[in-house]
């Protein structure tokens, strides 16, 4: 729905803008997904992280995980290639700043199975590399793996004081939810599978569709986490509680006059 307004319109001279623009492109001749965006304050630079199949920008043809940092003048930082090397990282799914400030938390790919690393945000050093595996995992057994931006890490936390990593992704196309103590030893603290709503209507892979695409915190209410994204091929969000991942309450938008929710 549309509204046309009308009216008197008033020419004002604004601030102008102290800043240089600039065009900055990074890539190749072939394909670029951009999954990571985020500016840290403190070091005052602009992160950008995703995949690449370019040979011209990344080392060969093949899946890369890439991620970069540019100054407020466009200046290039640093940046660094994932694959085939120490680190064997094909996607940068997502990112996101730690509660404190003095770290990013990368979620991404890594050997076909899901990758949590804390890197510094001002040089790009990897300060922690988790993978993560199916415990059940066997020869017979090999989940598939979806990843998306879903991925938190709490340095406080409000109950206990611990450090944890939260983070969502899909396996075989169910949704994961887990949170690990963030140790030189992680342990998964808590994990949830969210399975196929069998009351629900969908019958292809768009009203099926489940994208957890991030985690918010709220700094009012340190007891909670939000995870938003899509849900049944719904823009949706889920409350949960931190403790044991307790669900407070999902809300699905459709249509303006379809917006429903649970408690």
């Amino acid at each position: 729905m549309f509204l046309a307004l009308a009216g008197l319109t008033y020419a004002q001279d604004g601030p102008s803008c102290t800043k240089d623009l600039y065009p900055v492109y990074a890539g190749g001749t072939q394909r670029e997904y951009v999954n990571c965006f985020l500016f840290d304050p403190t070091s005052e630079l602009l992160i950008v992280g995703g995949n690449t199949t370019s040979d011209d920008f990344a080392p060969a043809a093949n899946d890369h995980g890439y991620l970069y940092a540019l100054d407020l003048d466009g200046n290039w930082a640093w940046g660094k290639f994932f694959y085939n090397v120490s680190y064997a990282v094909s996607d940068i799914s997502g990112c996101q700043l730690s509660s404190d400030g003095k770290s990013m938390t990368i979620l991404a790919m890594g050997n076909s199975a899901p990758v949590i690393m804390d890197m510094n945000t001002a040089d790009g050093i990897i300060n922690k590399y988790i993978s993560l595996e199916y415990i059940e995992t066997s020869s017979d057994v090999v989940p598939v793996y979806k990843m998306y931006g879903a991925v938190y890490n709490d340095k406080v936390d409000y109950f206990d004081g611990k450090d944890y990593i939260y983070a969502a992704f899909l396996m075989d196309s169910k949704l994961e939810f887990l949170r690990l103590t963030n140790t030189n030893e992680p342990v998964v603290d808590w994990s949830y599978e969210f399975t196929d709503d069998t009351t629900t209507q969908a019958v292809d892979d768009l009203t099926r569709r489940k994208d957890p695409a991030f985690l918010h915190v709220d700094p009012k209410d340190e007891q909670v986490i939000y995870m938003s994204g899509r849900y049944f091929g719904r823009a949706a969000v889920m409350r949960f509680q931190k403790r044991q991942a307790r669900l407070r309450w999902f809300a699905y938008f459709g249509q303006m006059t379809n917006i429903r929710g649970w408690a």
